[in-house]
């Protein structure tokens, strides 16, 4: 699982839990520092910590290059 599918996941509403704000979805992220979320991801989440959909942007640019650099490198 991503970072940004954790970020989604914390703050989108769901049958079983209300959404959360920003600022406890990444207060939660940066938690996770040198456990499961790398390096990369964190940064991310604390340059733009004041800016939600800059956050998400810069979160899901660096999913897809990861995606595509696995892709080419399985190829």
């Amino acid at each position: 699982m991503t970072v940004a599918d954790v970020y989604d996941a914390l703050i989108s509403r769901r049958v079983y839990k209300p959404d959360m704000p920003h600022q406890q979805a990444v207060t939660i992220i940066m938690q996770g520092k040198g456990l499961d979320i790398a390096d990369q991801f964190q940064a991310i989440a604390r340059r733009f910590a004041d800016d939600p959909q800059m956050m998400q942007d810069k979160l899901r640019r660096l999913e897809a290059a990861l995606v595509e650099e696995t892709i080419v490198l399985g190829s």
